[in-house]
């Protein structure tokens, strides 16, 4: 009989022990990893946004490329990376979205929210831009 219930306290603080290490690994085991899937997803967009930028941005301004040989290019890029580009001026309007989405000149619906701008990269979503969370990189084209 005492063997017994011996036997039973100690299933249970086994049980109770394996199930608070399941929770808490749970818990910030899953928002680790999340964190560090989001990190090389923006460093991987950071890179891309440079080359972007380096090949085909400066070539326009430099007027080594038209407009449409730019936007042909970013939509290649978006399709095979699976990429959303948007070009965006500095007061947040989109100049050419490879998705066509905000492109429609003369109306709110191509300006992006200030807070996107504001920041390295953003993770969450847009209401109009996205529904679904997303990660965006922002990165500045740097010409005279």
């Amino acid at each position: 009989m005492v063997r017994i219930n011996l036997f039973v306290k100690y299933l249970a603080c086994y049980i109770l022990i394996v199930i608070s290490s399941i929770f808490i690994l749970n818990t910030f085991g899953v928002s680790r990893i999340r964190q560090g899937v989001i990190g090389d997803r923006v460093s991987s967009m950071r890179k891309e946004a440079e080359d972007i930028s380096d090949n085909y941005i400066k070539n326009y301004y430099s007027g080594d490329m038209s407009i449409e040989s730019v936007r042909k290019s970013l939509k290649v890029i978006d399709s095979f990376a699976k990429i959303r580009i948007m070009i965006v001026s500095a007061d947040g309007y989109v100049i050419s979205d490879t998705r066509g989405v905000l492109s429609t000149v003369g109306s709110n619906r191509n300006k992006l929210p200030e807070k996107f701008l504001e920041e390295d990269y953003y993770v969450g979503s847009f209401p109009g831009v996205a529904d679904e969370d997303f990660a965006a990189v922002v990165y500045p084209i740097d010409m005279d």
